[in-house]
């Protein structure tokens, strides 16, 4: 959980962890038709992949 969604809570509130369903993230890149290679853009998704492998998630 982002450390920003559990600042401040009340010492009434427990945390705990979800184990089902798996939670799951999807990231989507839209660009005009023929700029995927376009240099600012392609650092972009290769970024973006890099980060997603990082994660453990499958990137294509």
């Amino acid at each position: 959980m982002p450390s920003l969604a559990i600042e401040g809570l009340t010492p009434d509130v427990r945390l705990l962890p979800i184990t089902e369903p798996e939670l799951t993230r999807s990231v989507s890149v839209a660009v005009r038709a023929g700029t995927a290679s376009a240099p600012r853009i392609a650092v972009l998704i290769a970024a973006l992949r890099e980060a997603a492998r990082g994660l453990g998630e499958h990137s294509s």
